[in-house]
């Protein structure tokens, strides 16, 4: 069969869909991802087929123009750590169309609007003819396409079911202004197509969250492990030296670093954890870096080191509660120290390591010198974190792989046609 993917247009998202795309591959199928020319590097960087469509996002730029604090106090509302009552649900939907869903469907987003893209992926869909579109559930014009090509089509989720979740409690309470399906159904008129919920919620869900952090939904879906993919990589000859004392990986995340990144806490982060008898790999970019005066002798500072490579080696990670992170430190076994933000779903993750006994959590209201080397220290001598964390590996390690679950998607394809 062809399949078409349709990841959000950043690092993070198009990296979340390479294992998977690389399954269908294996399995004997066509697959092409799509996406702006900002990630076309990225998809063929994995050995994998990019159809670019639309102008550059240019994702920076809209970050830091608009909609700016009416956008991330939203974000940052606790609606993010449960279901929420249903007028903020409407204001966290809300929130979550300015920012993302709005780049592909509102054409005073900053960067110029994106009806283009939206266009020329409906128009490859047409002419190509996907079996199945594999669609990230910020990226809405992978469920257009898909209804407008007649290919079968599922959510490839990149963390927990907000969406979902948001989704459904906003049906189910007062009907609150609907603008995703204001703009779906105007997008979708272009095609002669009509809305429905499948075009945000699919006809399946493909889910990377283990079960026990899962969000319960009453929706149709299969469960995936979470292979973590990390980009091109080459093992740096320091780190095929075994390390001499335990070593401690600290890190922000590629979101943190390319988009989102607030550099004020850094400095504090290294000063405290060089106070150890560790070696500490600190993967900063250049900016990050120059907000730290003297580097501490037992601190490696690193551009980017593939954290595949790294966290076998370790013996705990300082990190932000990004979903790639977090899945890289949990395939590896590492006891995670985590200082969740506040941008999708770091703050459940956080909550969920620490319930499973392989990890700590410290606010960034709360982050002190002191705080931070109390946490460490019981993080390296606790033997209980290093179990609690082998327990979420071998959890994992009884989850389909993304092999496993491509003959659930054939039956998905099939019964479409």
């Amino acid at each position: 069969m062809r399949v078409l993917l349709t990841p959000f247009s950043t690092a993070p998202h198009v990296y979340n869909v390479v294992p998977l795309a690389w399954a269908l591959h294996v399995a004997g199928h066509e697959v092409r991802i799509a996406g702006h020319p900002d990630v076309t590097e990225k998809i063929t960087g994995a050995g994998l087929t990019a159809v670019a469509v639309g102008d550059p996002l240019n994702i920076q730029d809209a970050i830091d123009e608009w909609p700016g604090d009416e956008f991330m106090a939203g974000l940052t509302d606790a609606v993010g750590l449960g279901l929420p009552e249903p007028t903020r649900t409407g204001q966290w939907l809300r929130m979550l169309v300015l920012g993302t869903i709005s780049m592909y469907f509102c054409d005073d987003f900053p960067t110029g609007g994106h009806q283009r893209m939206v266009s020329e992926l409906v128009d490859f869909a047409r002419e190509w003819r996907p079996d199945l579109v594999l669609w990230d559930p910020v990226n809405l014009a992978g469920a257009v396409a898909a209804k407008a090509s007649g290919a079968a089509h599922a959510r490839l989720l990149f963390g927990h079911d907000l969406v979902g979740a948001m989704r459904l409690a906003f049906s189910a309470g007062p009907r609150e202004d609907d603008l995703i399906r204001e703009w779906l159904t105007t997008t979708l008129k272009r095609y002669d197509l009509t809305f429905d919920e499948e075009v945000i919620l699919g006809q399946l869900t493909v889910d990377p969250m283990p079960s026990w952090m899962r969000i319960p939904l009453d929706l149709r879906s299969v469960p995936m492990r979470n292979l973590p993919y990390n980009g091109t990589a080459e093992v740096p000859e320091w780190l095929r030296v075994p390390a001499s004392r335990p070593r401690v990986c600290l890190t922000l995340g590629v979101s943190q670093r390319e988009h989102w990144g607030d550099n004020t806490l850094i400095s504090d982060l290294v000063a405290a954890v060089a106070e150890h008898d560790v070696e500490v790999v600190a993967t900063l970019n250049a900016d990050q870096q120059a907000t730290i005066g003297t580097v501490p002798p037992n601190v490696r500072m690193v551009d980017y080191v593939p954290l595949h490579a790294l966290l076998p080696t370790c013996s705990a990670i300082i990190h932000h509660g990004g979903t790639g992170t977090y899945a890289n430190a949990a395939v590896h076994g590492v006891p995670q120290l985590i200082i969740p933000v506040q941008l999708w779903d770091e703050q459940r993750i956080a909550d969920a390591v620490v319930k499973r006994g392989a990890g700590l959590r410290i606010d960034a209201e709360e982050l002190t010198l002191p705080s931070i080397k109390l946490a460490l220290t019981r993080l390296l001598t606790t033997p209980s974190f290093r179990l609690g964390a082998a327990g979420i590996q071998d959890s994992l390690a009884a989850t389909p792989a993304p092999s496993d679950i491509v003959p659930a998607l054939e039956r998905l394809a099939a019964g479409r046609r």
